[in-house]
């Protein structure tokens, strides 16, 4: 699991844990509607540490309780583009 995807599902499992939808998380974090959705379907490759920022104070959440989960454990290494 590369570190977007296990960033995207900490977002599902938070979303879950605390029984909100995409349209929820985008009036309670001011992203917007469509950015979540891009991110939660993986149309983005990064993920802006702001909307990690965001989405942890909406879930009253520090964002080392953010990272704090296993899913952050044993990712794999990224890859880097290496064009010349």
């Amino acid at each position: 699991m590369t570190i977007h995807e296990a960033i995207v599902t900490r977002i599902k499992q938070l979303m879950k844990k605390n029984n909100v939808n995409q349209s929820t998380l985008s009036k309670i974090t001011g992203i917007p509607k469509s950015t979540i959705n891009d991110l939660l379907n993986y149309r983005t490759k990064t993920t802006s540490s702001l909307y990690i920022i965001k989405i942890s104070k909406a879930f009253g959440i520090k964002i080392s309780e953010f990272f704090n989960n296993d899913i952050f454990n044993n990712l794999a290494p990224p890859k880097f583009n290496n064009k010349k």
